[in-house]
C-alpha cells in the first residue's frame, strides 16, 4: 500500500476537465488492516488543475483498504471545490458526507505551490469506517 506517495502527472481527456488546483486525501488503514501503523496522509497533486479518470483510479489504488477521513480540495471558489469533491466521492463510491468549509491559508504540510492565494475546502468523512473503506 503506497500511502504517502504522490501522483505528479496524468493525461487528461478534455471532456473530464474540472477546475480544482489540487486534492489532498487524508486516509488511514481500515479497522481490518490496522497494524498499528502511523496515520499517514496520501497527497494527490493534479497537474493542470484537472481531475482525470486515471487519477481517480490511482487514488483508488493508493487508498485500497484504507478509511478515508477527509478530502481537501484547493480551488478558486466553493462551487469548483464542491464539483471536484463530488466527482471524487462519486468515482470512489464511498459514503463521505459533503461538508465544505473554508480552511486557513496554511499549506505547509501539503507543500502546494500557489495554494496560499486560494481558499481550501474540506470534505469531511463520517465515523462509519465500513461505508468509507475503499474496496
Amino acid at each position: 500500500m503506497a500511502i504517502g506517495a504522490e501522483i505528479t502527472s496524468c493525461s487528461v481527456p478534455e471532456f473530464m476537465q474540472i477546475k480544482g488546483k489540487a486534492v489532498f486525501v487524508d486516509a488511514r488503514p481500515s479497522v481490518e488492516q490496522n497494524t498499528g501503523a502511523l496515520d499517514l496522509p496520501c497527497t494527490v497533486n493534479v497537474q493542470n488543475s484537472l481531475i482525470a479518470p486515471n487519477t481517480i483510479e490511482e487514488i483508488r489504488q493508493k487508498l485500497k483498504g484504507t478509511e478515508i477521513r477527509r478530502i481537501v480540495v484547493t480551488a478558486s471558489t466553493p462551487e469548483k471545490a464542491t464539483e471536484v469533491a463530488e466527482r471524487i466521492r462519486e468515482q470512489l463510491s464511498v459514503a463521505i458526507p459533503l461538508k465544505i468549509s473554508v480552511l486557513d491559508g496554511s499549506v505547509d504540510k501539503l507543500k502546494l505551490r500557489g495554494a496560499q492565494m486560494k481558499p481550501r475546502f474540506e470534505l469531511t468523512g463520517s465515523n462509519n469506517a465500513e461505508q468509507q473503506t475503499v474496496n
